[in-house]
């Protein structure tokens, strides 16, 4: 990590930027006006970085996330460095604030993609069923019948609740629905729950 102190010398590479200023660089950049010539590849001219004003950044280690943070940067003799200063009160709030939210906001997460994979599932599982339903596979009475017996498991797996759902399934049965239509039912069911709780 390179820092540069914006200068009267080289504001022109810095046009928009306060005199005073120190920028961060993670590359020197590859267009740059050194001694009122323009580079298009200074970076690779190490030769003239320092005396450009490119300096080395220290920056201290942190021991304690929590409790302290890296001050702002600033120029001791011919490097930048950046202090360990400790957290004020209200940013030591805000990130215990957050470190307790985070399973709640994980959780929520999680819940919003059972329940949109849940949508996604319900669709296709329509999608089969009026199939069948068209190629005669299945009578109009018979897929109205299907759909009515599911309407609980459809109504759980959309709002996400997939265990719910398979339990309701379990208590349906196989004999109303026909045996491989809950087969594929329940094996749908059964590995989402595994590998998504």
């Amino acid at each position: 990590m390179k820092a540069i102190t914006v200068t009267q010398l080289n504001k022109k590479n810095f046009p928009n930027i306060t005199i005073g200023a120190i920028l961060e660089f993670s590359t020197i950049p590859a267009t740059y006006y050194y001694n009122d010539l323009l580079f298009m590849d200074f970076q690779d001219h190490t030769e003239f970085h320092e005396d450009a004003g490119f300096l080395e950044v220290v920056s201290a280690t942190i021991t304690d996330e929590v409790n302290e943070k890296l001050g702002a940067i600033y120029l001791d003799s011919n490097v930048y460095r950046k202090d360990v200063v400790s957290k004020s009160p209200e940013e030591i709030e805000a990130i215990n604030l957050q470190m307790a939210y985070a399973p709640i906001q994980a959780e929520f997460d999680m819940y919003q993609k059972r329940k949109a994979d849940g949508v996604d599932a319900y669709l296709l599982q329509s999608a089969k069923l009026r199939l069948a339903k068209l190629s005669g596979q299945i009578t109009e009475e018979g897929h109205s019948a299907i759909e009515e017996l599911l309407r609980p498991v459809r109504d759980e797996v959309v709002n996400g609740q997939w265990i719910n759902a398979k339990a309701k399934l379990e208590a349906i049965g196989s004999e109303s629905v026909g045996i491989d239509f809950y087969t594929e039912l329940h094996t749908e069911l059964t590995t989402y729950i595994n590998e998504n709780y």
